[in-house]
């Protein structure tokens, strides 16, 4: 089934978002031109965790690149895991905080949100290294190899 308004929101993007402007980002979520922005989990992360038979780890720091509003965030941290969402838009950042605040303690205690360029981002210690690295739009996956150790799991989704 194709999707009427594919053409109109990826014109609406790539009017707002500039390959060579990290910033653009926050203009196009003060905007509100997020079409990547669903209000939901990502339904593949769901079945990839779910129903695909894989082992997922139960325990674990989690990172998510570009983490938006934070809806991963918070689906992975009620099932215990310690998950950091990092993204350049502090307008996003700024969203997951206010979702934050509205989830039970245990949820809030397992969730931290962080305004990055993730590309910029350093790793100086194992401790600050991540045992599972997520993105489901797959636009930030080179970069993530450096962040974990040789026995970081990478989700697609």
């Amino acid at each position: 089934m194709s999707d009427p308004d594919f053409e109109a929101r990826r014109k609406a993007v790539q009017e707002h978002v500039k390959p060579d402007d990290p910033l653009s980002w926050d203009v196009a979520w003060k905007k509100g031109v997020t079409p990547w922005d669903d209000g939901v989990v990502e339904p593949s992360l769901i079945e990839l965790i779910e129903g695909s038979g894989i082992p997922f780890p139960l325990e674990g720091k989690v990172l998510i690149p570009g983490c938006g509003a934070g809806y991963e965030a918070f689906w992975l941290a009620k099932r215990g895991l310690k998950v950091v969402g990092m993204d350049i838009s502090e307008t996003a950042v700024e969203a997951a905080n206010r979702e934050r605040n509205k989830h039970p303690q245990d949820i809030i205690d397992n969730s931290q949100f962080l305004e990055v360029n993730f590309f910029d981002l350093k790793v100086a210690s194992d401790e600050e290294r991540y045992d599972i690295a997520i993105d489901h739009r797959r636009a930030h996956f080179p970069k993530i190899e450096y962040c974990g150790t040789g026995g970081t799991e990478q989700v697609y989704s």
